[in-house]
């Protein structure tokens, strides 16, 4: 881009950033003068008279807005660009009102200073060019050449001078032999002749007619045309005038229209740039007060969930400590320490799985939940749920509730492709908030049929219920609805968000209907699933009886995932480190093929695991999809085989057959 060929003075009292501008401004236009205080950008604007000024507003002596004031009594057309570090609008305003065009705020941004200096540069170089064009064309009408003639009374043409020759490109014998003004000359009407004869013939001058001329070559040009009566004894006799070619003049008055018309246009861009900057102002300014009540918010939420945390922690933590130094007690029979250990381990499990709930939901936040959907019959699936879920309901003492199942096409294969380890954690995570608030009836869960062939999902209780108010806010993270004091707090608020992430993550939704003291009924439904009734007669048999095959991983989530696909083909054995499976194979000589979540650490003591197993048995490797090319390269050296994660069903299928098989 060229620069523009025009001045600016840099006003700056921090030197690094007078040097910085100054530098960048000269990538923009020609000439760029500096001064470091206001005084000296007063001397300096005097001496130069540069075309646009830029400056700080808050320096030492006198600041930007009163140097300003004083450079317009010198100039009140000079372009001025206030820049500051502070965002009052009292500087705003005060900014306005000297008639400032462009306020930025620092740090500064270079492109909107760029754009500042570029829109200010093209409208001083069309002023200048406007202002050109006004004094050529009062120059020119200074000395605007005249076309002299004089005619009879018929119009016949009977002296004009050399330039009317010249421009009319006739000569003199054209004239000798006879020129009529009424053939040079025309208006509108094609009358101009006879309309100046009527005017002259009535005692007036004819002052001024816009004629059209055409001359010899067939040529038209606008002429002003001034006339006067000869007079001979007081008759008239002729005519003699003056005519003037207004060409330039009218090529002129379209150029400054046309100029005047694109000053209009930046005038409405600069005002439409102006209000929408204004706009982004209010629009980030509502942002930031709508981020801070989020984060208000969020601290609150956070202080709720530690301390729900922190009591859901110490509870089972004091218990484990309590009990297992009572099992230091001296005299007590295997009964009392069996009583002690069952305690124990009660508890142990409730830390887990609030460690687990935790480590879910950070997971669900960072986006690093693992899927893996299969073909899988669903009533078979929820059936082998329910006695799961009667341990559930066993542990939930003192509470008279039945558990019912709910299959509308029993005894019949149902098909879907899902997650089968979700959709289970879906369950789970329902079913067990049924549990906790239902003291009598029944927890009833399953599904039913819709619609075009799909499915909903759902958990009914005959429980407390939940008021309208919370029915919506149950969803959010840590939130729990207020129970009566008779009922005993339990959770940190993170199973029913975890459940609609899982659920939303699959691409679903899910609902509540409830009514309090009546029960609530938990929906949810996802979306693809392949409905039917018979399997897939086309599915190719895999059936590895006398196999044995060792899962090394260690994201029990993948493991569940692995173990559904694999448990009706083959045996399976599980590890979660090489270094147990490479003790355990050396003891057991039966298994076939090992297939390892790699990396599953990155020891060196696991990597010489591996390499000793290889020797006895052949690895299988599965790679996450977001591992690089070439480490995924490198490692098709140490392994018999690679898979990929998220995994399908048919590829682990038919990569293990070619080592079963």
């Amino acid at each position: 881009m060229d620069k523009f060929n025009i001045s600016v003075l840099l006003v700056e009292d921090d030197r690094l950033s007078l040097v910085i501008y100054s530098e960048f401004i000269r990538k923009i236009v020609n000439d760029v003068y500096t001064a470091s205080d206001g005084h000296e950008g007063i001397a300096v604007y005097r001496e130069h008279k540069p075309d646009i000024v830029i400056t700080d507003i808050m320096m030492p002596g006198i600041d930007g807005l009163e140097m300003i004031r004083e450079i317009k009594k010198i100039d009140p057309t000079v372009k001025v660009i206030m820049i500051s570090g502070h965002s009052e609008v009292d500087y705003f305003i005060r900014s306005i009102d000297l008639g400032v065009e462009g306020y930025l705020l620092k740090p500064i941004d270079n492109v909107k200073l760029k754009n500042k200096i570029s829109e200010l540069g093209d409208n001083i170089l069309l002023s200048k060019k406007v202002a050109e064009t006004e004094k050529k064309f009062q120059d020119f009408a200074a000395l605007l050449p005249q076309i002299v003639f004089e005619a009879d009374m018929e119009g016949r043409l009977t002296f004009v001078n050399e330039l009317a020759l010249k421009i009319f490109d006739y000569t003199k014998a054209d004239l000798d032999e006879g020129l009529y003004l009424k053939n040079l000359v025309r208006n509108e009407a094609g009358k101009a002749f006879p309309g100046i004869m009527k005017t002259l013939s009535e005692g007036n001058n004819f002052q001024e007619l816009e004629v059209r001329c055409r001359t010899k070559k067939g040529k038209y040009f606008p002429a002003l045309i001034y006339t006067s009566g000869i007079a001979d004894n007081d008759v008239l006799s002729g005519i003699r005038g003056v005519m003037v070619d207004i060409t330039s003049r009218k090529k002129m008055m379209e150029e400054l229209k046309t100029l005047n018309l694109e000053l209009e246009e930046k005038v409405k861009e600069r005002t439409a740039r102006l209000v929408d900057e204004i706009k982004e102002k209010e629009k980030a300014e509502k942002a930031l007060i709508k981020a801070k009540e989020k984060a208000e918010e969020s601290d609150k939420l956070k202080g709720i969930f530690l301390a729900n945390v922190s009591h859901e922690i110490q509870t089972p933590i004091k218990a484990i400590m309590s009990f297992s130094n009572l099992l230091h007690t001296p005299g007590q029979d295997e009964v009392r320490r069996s009583e002690l250990i069952g305690i124990i381990e009660s508890n142990g499990k409730a830390l887990l799985n609030l460690t687990n709930d935790i480590l879910e939901f950070t997971r669900l936040q960072s986006n690093t939940v693992k899927f893996y959907k299969i073909n899988f019959d669903l009533n078979l699936f929820l059936e082998e749920l329910y006695p799961v879920f009667e341990t559930l309901k066993r542990k939930s003492s003192g509470k008279e509730v039945n558990l019912k199942l709910s299959l509308p096409q029993k005894g019949r294969p149902v098909l879907i492709n899902s997650d089968p380890s979700r959709l289970r954690q879906i369950y789970t995570n329902l079913i067990s908030n049924a549990f906790k608030f239902t003291h009598e009836g029944y927890v009833e869960y399953g599904y039913e049929n819709i619609s075009h062939g799909g499915i909903r999902f759902y958990v009914k209780d005959t429980g407390l219920g939940i008021s309208k108010q919370y029915q919506k806010k149950i969803f959010e993270r840590f939130i729990q609805e207020p129970k009566p004091l008779s009922i005993k707090k339990e959770g940190t608020g993170l199973g029913l968000p975890i459940t609609q992430s899982l659920i939303e993550i699959l691409g679903g939704k899910i609902w509540v209907d409830s009514t309090p003291g009546k029960g609530s009924t938990f929906f949810f439904e996802l979306p693809g699933l392949a409905g039917g009734q018979e399997k897939d007669k086309d599915t190719p048999k895999y059936n590895w009886d006398d196999k044995q095959v060792l899962i090394i991983e260690d994201d029990i989530q993948d493991y569940i995932a692995i173990e559904t696909m694999l448990k009706s083909h083959v045996k399976l054995h599980f590890l979660n480190n090489p270094e147990q499976a490479l003790e355990y194979c050396s003891k057991n000589q039966d298994i076939d093929l090992c297939l390892i979540g790699w990396p599953v650490g990155k020891t060196k003591q696991a990597s010489e695991s591996l390499t000793k197993m290889r020797t006895f048995h052949p690895l299988i490797a599965m790679l996450p999809k977001t591992m690089k090319t070439g480490e995924r390269a490198s490692l098709r050296k140490e392994f018999a085989d690679i898979i990929t994660k998220p995994l399908q069903q048919e590829e682990l299928l038919a990569t293990l057959d070619k080592y079963l098989s």
